[in-house]
Formats: C-alpha cells, structure tokens, sequence
C-alpha cells in the first residue's frame, strides 16, 4: 500500500507541474489569461447559473449538485480504492485528514482543468481543431499544446501523439490504475479465494497470488483501454457513465445497510441488480435515440490557415504540418 501512496503523490506533482505550465504558457500566448477568460464569455462557453430542471440538459446547477454529490458520497464513502487508502493510516483523526486534504486536492485540480479549458478554447477559438482535422477528438485537443512550446512541434506531432500517450498511460497507471488493480487484488483475495478454497495459505503464497492478480488484471484493463481509443465519446463522459451504473448502485446497498437494519442479502442483491439494470437502461436508451436539448456552441475554421497532409494510418491521428511555401504554423499565428 506504500508503493501505492507514492505514487499517487509522485504522480499528483506531474499532474499539477502538467497543468500549470500548459496554462501559464498558453495564457501568455493568447495575451494573458483574463484575455482568455474574455475569448471565452464572449463566445459563451462561460455560463455559471443554468437552473433548467429538464434531465436532458447535460450541464446545470441542479444535476451538478445532485450528481457530483452522490459521485463523491460513493468515491470517498464506498470506493476500495479510497477507503484502502484510508484504512492504511494509523488513526481516525489522520484518516479524516487525509479525506479533507484529498477534497481541497481534488478542487484545486478541477479549478487548474477549467482554467486550462478556457485558455486552450481561447487559444484555437478561430480554429477548431476537431473540424479542421487535426486530432479526432476532443480528447486529444490538450495534446497539440506541443505547438505552444516549439515552433516546429507540429511537423513531428506523430512522434509527439506517441510519446504523449505512452506518458498519459504512465501516469495512469501511477495513479488510478495502481490504486484500483491493488485493490481488486485484495478483494479477490479476501472475498473469493480465502473463504472458498485456499484457506491456509502461506503469507508467501498468498503475496504470489495477489502479485499474479495484478498482473492478469492489468493486462485485462490495457485490452479495454485500446477498445475505448475505438469508441466516439469522450472518454472522462464514458468513464463518468460507467462509475454512475455501478457506483450509484454500491453506495445504495451500503446506505440500505447502514439505514435498514432488518434488510437481509437477497433484498440487497435484487436490490443492487434492480438498479443496475435500470441505469444501464436509461444509459443505452439515451445512446439509442440520442435524446438532447444540449445543442453543441458554434465553432470557427476561420483561422485555420496552415497546410495539412494525412496518411491513410489509422487513429492515433496522423497529421503532420509542413512548411510549405506560404503556409503559416499554428505557432506563428499566435506570435
């Protein structure tokens, strides 16, 4: 468990030093970063108080409040990941710390994110990058920030799409990834292995075992990572889908238990298999028939004025600019 909490620090250092220097250079870039924020208002990408009650809007104060908040009731109340962490300190007190230190943690990530949003928005606001063909997705959006360094970045930005995404897959597995195979490591080993055959076993063995769990779990997860490079949606609005079916209903049999003395094990099992079946439901149906009164800002090509040239590669994009005559760098535009 040590391992694991080093790592998330050391990796949490990456994650702050990442976003501040993209955010300090690219507000620079753009004329500071209250010109960003202007960019941003001015083409409505800044709106701060939605109170429309309809569930179909994506985004309003009303599901940002009830959704984040029962997300965070089940990350910090019903994880095992967290709560493995937390267990690991030696008294209530530093575990209540660690838990108020991990939340203001988390906002000041979440604060440096949105800033880094509006600059990187106000920084190829007069040209799309998704419409002009330069990465897929809006995921890979922070990505072409190599531009913002070197001026030449972008004729090597096959090599630096790489590099970036054998980077991103470092981290992640510095952070999250360690943290949830560790604890799934545990769980099969407590829940499933312990209590049904292996009953004696050595600490030895079962730190083998536990070691090999790790190992057969990680290789699962990087086989769905490549599925879900292959799927269209953004992947933080996947994976926020995914934890909503299963974490909704974990913290709803935990609150069942700790609330309803008298329910028993059947009433909790078709009570969590209920509710997972419904918000798959509700989930897939939204997919389905693509029910939205969320209508996507408009967008501008206008600035593009650089030359582009794609291979017939596949996805990762395959996009390189070269200067040709005439052609202006995304980095000149900007200088």
């Amino acid at each position: 468990m040590k391992a694991v909490l080093w790592a998330d620090t050391v990796q949490m250092c990456f994650v702050f030093a990442g976003l501040i220097c993209i955010l300090v250079q690219t507000s620079l870039i753009v004329g500071g970063f209250d010109k960003a924020w202007e960019i941003a208002s001015k083409n409505n990408r800044i709106v701060f108080f939605e109170f429309d009650t309809d569930p179909r809007h994506r985004h309003t104060v009303w599901n940002i409040i009830v959704g984040i908040g029962i997300h965070s009731c089940s990350v910090f109340g019903t994880n095992q990941a967290q709560i493995q962490r937390v267990m690991s300190v030696s008294s209530l007190s530093k575990a209540k710390l660690a838990v108020w230190l991990n939340v203001l943690g988390i906002a000041a990530i979440i604060t440096l994110s949105v800033m880094v949003g509006v600059a990187m928005y106000a920084f190829y606001s007069t040209c799309d990058p998704v419409s002009f063909g330069l990465v897929q997705k809006n995921d890979q959006v922070v990505l072409l920030v190599l531009q913002v360094y070197h001026p030449k970045a972008l004729p090597n930005f096959r090599l630096g799409y790489k590099s970036g995404t054998h980077l991103r897959m470092a981290c992640s597995d510095l952070n999250t990834i360690s943290s949830g195979l560790n604890a799934i490591a545990a769980v099969m080993l407590e829940d499933y292995v312990k209590p049904h055959c292996c009953k004696d076993m050595s600490p030895r063995f079962q730190t083998i075992l536990s070691k090999v769990s790790v190992v057969v779990i990680g290789l699962v997860s990087l086989a769905f990572a490549f599925l879900v490079s292959e799927l269209g949606t953004l992947i933080l609005q996947l994976v926020t889908l995914l934890f909503g079916v299963l974490g909704g209903p974990l913290l709803g049999i935990f609150t069942l238990g700790m609330l309803f003395p008298w329910a028993n094990k059947w009433g909790g099992l078709l009570g969590i298999l209920s509710s997972i079946a419904l918000d798959s439901w509700i989930i897939f149906g939204r997919y389905v028939n693509r029910v939205s009164v969320t209508l996507p800002s408009p967008i501008s090509t206008e600035g593009c004025n650089w030359n582009i040239s794609s291979s017939t590669t596949p996805a990762p994009p395959n996009v390189t600019a070269f200067a040709a005559s005439g052609s202006t760098s995304v980095y000149d535009k900007y200088t």
